[in-house]
């Protein structure tokens, strides 16, 4: 009788964790691991929607890489300047990239919203696709007596598609401004 051993080579194990896949999360636990990234994320603040946020956001706008550039140099030829602003090049040098760096986290952030919304976009699509098709084929068995502790479902379901298309369609009315047309007078 003889015994096989399988020896497996460092390359092949370091290949078999890597086919292994990640293990999925649930939205709780997304959730919480998002928040444990934003405490260890430096800074990291929510600024409030309003004119001086507004006002940044124009300024970041505005100002080019190449501007911020000049302004480094400008920094590093006069010390009057590296006074009035309270910044050395080599400070500014270190936040222009620090910049760019987490410019690529919001975007792969973005991106990852982006997904997100997908996802949840293709969920909610399977579930309507299901529940409509649990609404007619309860509404067909509904007819049948052997079925008719469906009847309830049905309705209530009924009500609810009704109620939704009536509540759309109220807010189509008042969003159509009235036309007044004054009264001549004779």
């Amino acid at each position: 009788m003889t015994t096989k051993t399988n020896v497996v080579s460092p390359n092949q194990a370091a290949s078999a964790v890597a086919l292994d896949p990640p293990p999925l999360l649930s939205p709780e636990q997304f959730i919480e691991q998002l928040r444990m990234l934003q405490q260890q994320i430096p800074n990291f603040v929510q600024l409030p929607k309003n004119r001086e946020t507004d006002g940044f956001r124009r300024l970041a706008r505005t100002i080019t890489l190449e501007f911020a550039h000049e302004a480094t140099n400008a920094v590093g030829v006069s010390s009057v300047v590296e006074a009035a602003v309270g910044n050395t090049p080599e400070g500014m040098h270190q936040a222009e990239d620090l910049a760019g760096r987490w410019a690529a986290v919001e975007n792969e952030a973005r991106s990852l919203v982006r997904g997100l919304s997908s996802t949840n976009l293709v969920l909610r699509q399977g579930l309507c696709k299901d529940a409509v098709q649990a609404y007619n084929v309860s509404r067909e068995l509904v007819k049948q007596k052997e079925h008719s502790h469906l009847l309830p479902h049905v309705e209530a379901m009924r009500r609810l598609k009704k109620s939704r298309r009536r509540v759309k369609a109220v807010t189509e009315v008042a969003r159509k401004p009235e036309v007044v047309t004054p009264k001549s007078e004779q």
